[in-house]
């Protein structure tokens, strides 16, 4: 009754836009400890009826559950070529090698590109900021400074929001609200989904055609968004995927914020 609680739960809720089934992750000891039992009561009734069948059905069973486990880690490692992907903010495709590293799955490599903004900009802000970005997780886990998730997932304003069709895209990333994001004056704005590129952002054009999600184009649309936030281009690293950083800093910070 309790993962079919969950379970029921989880479609009612749309799913997860995510890899590695996280929602499943919490009830996953009750499922393994259920399909044992419900495996060894096979065995059992499999046993009394055709005694002979018996090691080759879990010969078969052992073999088919160790190649589903192992399919979506082994097979883009085995077969990369199979499942290459381009990602338009970075322009690079995945599978990739950089930076004395091989990142086989995007979001490996997604983690260490935000990660990488957390870092330069908690080094560089002294006293309270408020940083705003689309992926939240990462950067407030690396970071110490307050961090709004434009995508609403832990911003109860946000999250209300309602959104006409409501379903049809990617589950967890369709609600926003450029305008309300503004209204917060936070310090730094993360726009083109964390930009720590191979390259610089070097002009508006190329940033218009980097934009994520609702709340990132509607704050490109908004005339106070341009007129408040200038943009900012660092240098992280000599060569590899994360060397450059580009992003928007408030020109009037929040009193007791002392930006680089």
């Amino acid at each position: 009754m309790l993962l079919a609680t969950h379970v029921l739960y989880i479609v009612y809720v749309g799913g997860d836009g995510l890899a590695f089934y996280r929602f499943f992750a919490y009830t996953a000891p009750l499922t393994a400890i259920l399909a044992a039992h419900g495996l060894a009561a096979c065995a059992e009734l499999l046993r009394s009826r055709h005694a002979r069948f018996v090691p080759a059905t879990g010969a078969a069973l052992v073999a088919g559950a160790a190649f589903w486990s192992a399919y979506g880690g082994a097979a883009p490692v085995l077969d990369s070529a199979r499942f290459r992907w381009f990602e338009p903010q970075s322009e690079l495709h995945f599978p990739i090698a950089g930076a004395g590293r091989r990142y086989v799955w995007f979001d490996n490599y997604f983690v260490e590109r935000q990660a990488a903004a957390a870092h330069w900009l908690d080094a560089h802000t002294t006293g309270p900021a408020l940083v705003a970005s689309t992926p939240a997780g990462a950067i407030a886990y690396h970071s110490r400074l307050d961090v709004l998730d434009m995508l609403g997932l832990n911003d109860a304003h946000i999250a209300h929001m309602p959104i006409a069709g409501l379903g049809g895209g990617r589950a967890g990333h369709e609600k926003g609200d450029g305008a309300y994001v503004l209204s917060r004056k936070p310090a730094y704005i993360l726009l083109g989904n964390v930009a720590v590129l191979p390259f610089p952002i070097t002009d508006s054009a190329m940033m218009s055609r980097k934009l994520v999600r609702r709340s990132e184009q509607e704050i490109w649309t908004s005339p106070a968004f341009h007129r408040d936030y200038e943009r900012v281009v660092v240098r992280l690293a000599e060569q590899g995927p994360f060397q450059w950083f580009t992003f928007y800093r408030r020109r009037d910070p929040a009193p007791g914020t002392r930006q680089f």
